[in-house]
């Protein structure tokens, strides 16, 4: 993996990880953008909530990108400053993560909990069972 990744526009339509393959439930993008580290963290703690750790969880994502910030008295120049936090790019109709083994009526009050909190929008998927 490179140190330093050079700014590039999320632009397209995932069609690789667009489909549930683990679970019967998953979380999936209706527009593309970028995921934190405290996002999933989020996500993490509100599955132990709701749930219990009844369920099985599978997380599609990597946060394989850096994010780099100066800090604000700094001066122009002087190389490309450290890496502050890593990020996931999220392509629209990606899979964010999938679940199974949970009942309808916990599933509904998960997802009612869960798609204000994320920073892109977001629809529930489930497997035609």
């Amino acid at each position: 993996m490179q140190k330093h990744k050079h700014k590039n526009a999320i632009h397209g339509i995932e069609l690789r990880r667009s489909l549930l393959v683990f679970g019967f439930y998953g979380i999936k993008a209706k527009e593309s953008g970028e995921f934190t580290l405290n996002q999933y963290n989020l996500i993490k703690k509100l599955l132990t909530k709701c749930f219990n750790k009844q369920i099985k969880v599978w997380f599609r994502i990597s946060f394989d990108t850096p994010k780099t910030a100066r800090p604000l008295g700094a001066r122009m120049g002087s190389g490309k400053s450290p890496i502050l936090y890593n990020v996931a790019k999220i392509y629209k109709g990606q899979i964010l993560f999938e679940w199974s083994f949970v009942s309808k009526e916990a599933n509904s009050s998960f997802i009612k909990a869960l798609i204000p909190k994320l920073n892109i929008a977001s629809v529930c998927i489930s497997k035609g069972l």
